[in-house]
């Protein structure tokens, strides 16, 4: 092939040359070259594209793209699936094949904790790892700092520095913050709610400092009520506990704690429960309540004795121990109930069951200013304004009134069950009297005692107590010597008992008209026996006929409860073994037989 020698080619329709050949060799082709049937172009100097080179297809490049004019910066491929970027002759970013990225002078390829690192940073034992679990780590010296969890969040294994607060996205004010050395706090829309300072204080809500230097919590309120809430459930305990140490007891040497499943608060020191208050109400305490103040209580249960202003109990009685009130050095000290001027009544009961709640009372009822005592449901006493006592036998029918507003010396105007008065006073100066519009009765054993008044002289006396007397008609019989009955028509015999002297009187009027025995005759039925057998003090009178001698003699009485009618020869003489006989006086008529006689009795 020949040589064609010429300066530059120009085409016919244009003005200028297309192609030129410059003498150094280098050609210039002023619009596109194409070379639609080659496959490759091979220059051994530099191609240089004056404009943009348009590549329809690859462009392969066996290691780097360089910038020109500055050789050290380069896109690099130096293995095979890597691609590297270097600036100042130094490898900035390394792409591996397994795409894992590598910043700075590292050697791509590091496996920091064996874990697979898609991005590395200053060198092998530090960067950015995601091992296909999920979580994004990084690491550094081969050891994870941070771990970024989707669904735990973010997990630091060391200390995060932060210079003053961490804000919430969004909320500006409210963030933690570190305002001064050794404190943090919390802000809630602008205003602290939680502050621990260099001391270790806790303080939530408020500026107010600690009430106490020893506090080391406090919760504070500055524009109202504050309060404090423990929540668990229903079937468990909510508790504060104080503690001295960490074995045993020591752990809650002190306790408050509210037991849910039985609505129960209870209170423990020393290790053990002290008091329970229960949600019906009920306060139960394992030993003693010391009260220095008043206690007020609706409500009060002890299973032991309740000492007020005292600890000692053996200034009681064991049967009345169940409230001691002060003790033998104190000069007073009581019980005082106090109620409405106009209608209160202030009451003491006594009980003995359910049903019977109101058997004793002792009340004061102030709209009359009087003290009642009460027994068996009834009001038996009453104690007025004045200091009149009245006595009452059923609630309302009066026994006894001692008047307040004038002196007495005993019980006046009492009225008996029946409403009928007696009196006993006095009646003027220094004279007392009794007067008795009813009956005075002494128990058995009793009656009145006139030991005051001495013995007579020369007497033996066997007792000074009136203690009998008793009256009233006697069915004194009158039987022959055989001890058959003697009918009469009349029988008036009345009967007295004074002490143990017996005094009966009499008459018969007879009305026998069958046969009798005519020998003496003898009074049978006294109404006591008589104390031994003789003479009786007293005399019958048989009132004979116009044509007969009256009769009359003394009586004899015996033992077993008879008397015999001896017959006086003078007046107040008895004759020796004459009796009254059946035969002398007459059977049937109007003629009496009057007897009046008296003995001595120990019945």
């Amino acid at each position: 092939m020949s040589t064609l020698k010429t300066n530059n080619i120009q085409h016919v329709d244009r003005s200028e040359p297309s192609i030129l050949i410059n003498t150094d060799g280098s050609v210039n082709i002023a619009g596109t070259m194409t070379y639609e049937d080659v496959t490759s172009v091979d220059a051994v100097g530099i191609i240089t594209a004056r404009s943009t080179i348009d590549a329809q297809g690859d462009v392969s490049i066996a290691d780097k793209i360089i910038h020109t004019g500055d050789t050290n910066t380069a896109i690099r491929f130096p293995a095979a699936d890597t691609i590297s970027f270097e600036t100042g002759g130094t490898e900035r970013l390394s792409i591996e094949s397994n795409g894992t990225f590598a910043f700075g002078n590292v050697t791509p390829g590091g496996n920091p904790a064996n874990k697979n690192v898609f991005l590395c940073i200053g060198d092998s034992d530090s960067g950015i790892v995601q091992d296909g679990d999920g979580n994004i780590e990084i690491f550094a010296n081969d050891a994870e700092i941070v771990n970024f969890n989707a669904v735990d969040g973010s997990t630091f294994t060391g200390d995060v520095t932060i210079p003053d607060k961490i804000i919430h996205s969004g909320d500006t004010n409210t963030a933690i913050r570190f305002p001064a050395a050794d404190t943090f706090t919390v802000e809630t829309a602008g205003s602290e709610a939680l502050r621990v300072d260099s001391s270790g204080v806790v303080r939530i809500g408020g500026v107010t400092a600690a009430y106490n230097a020893s506090d080391k919590l406090t919760l504070v309120n500055n524009s109202g009520n504050c309060s404090l809430t423990i929540d668990s459930t229903s079937s468990s305990e909510s508790s504060v506990f104080f503690a001295d140490g960490s074995t045993g007891t020591e752990a809650y040497r002190g306790y408050i704690q509210y037991k849910h499943s039985l609505d129960s608060l209870v209170f423990g020191s020393g290790g053990s429960e002290f008091m329970r208050a229960r949600a019906w109400g009920d306060v139960n305490i394992s030993n003693k309540l010391n009260v220095t103040g008043i206690v007020t209580a609706s409500n009060f249960t002890s299973s032991g004795t309740v000492l007020i202003d005292t600890t000692s109990y053996s200034e009681a009685t064991t049967d009345a121990d169940d409230i001691i009130i002060g003790s033998t050095s104190d000069t007073q000290k009581g019980i005082s109930i106090v109620g409405s001027t106009s209608g209160g009544i202030g009451n003491i009961y006594f009980t003995d069951g359910v049903g019977y709640k109101n058997q004793g009372r002792i009340s004061y009822h102030h709209a009359d200013d009087s003290l009642r005592f009460q027994s068996n449901v009834v009001e038996r006493l009453r104690i007025g304004s004045d200091g009149t006592i009245t006595k009452y036998w059923d609630g309302s029918t009066v026994q006894a009134v001692f008047p307040g507003s004038s002196q007495v010396n005993g019980v006046t105007a009492v009225p008996s069950q029946a409403g009928t008065p007696f009196v006993v006073g006095r009646d003027t100066g220094t004279t007392r009297s009794a007067h008795f519009a009813g009956n005075l009765k002494f128990d058995s054993g009793y009656g009145i005692d006139f030991s005051a008044t001495g013995g007579g002289s020369n007497t033996s006396s066997e007792g000074e107590l009136f203690d009998d007397y008793e009256e009233g008609t006697v069915n004194i019989l009158i039987h022959d010597a055989a001890g058959s009955n003697i009918s009469v028509q009349t029988n008036t015999y009345k009967y007295t008992k004074i002490g143990n002297k017996v005094y009966i009187e009499g008459a018969f009027v007879f009305a026998e008209t069958g046969s009798k025995n005519g020998g003496l005759m003898v009074l049978y039925n006294l109404p006591f026996v008589p104390t031994q057998n003789g003479q009786a003090n007293g005399t019958y009178w048989y009132d004979g006929t116009s044509d007969a001698a009256d009769v009359t003699g003394v009586v004899y009485v015996h033992t077993n409860s008879v008397a015999y009618l001896k017959q006086a020869t003078t007046i107040g003489q008895p004759s020796n073994n004459k009796y009254l006989t059946f035969n002398e006086i007459q059977k049937n008529s109007t003629r009496p037989l009057y007897t009046s006689f008296s003995y001595i009795t120990n019945s």
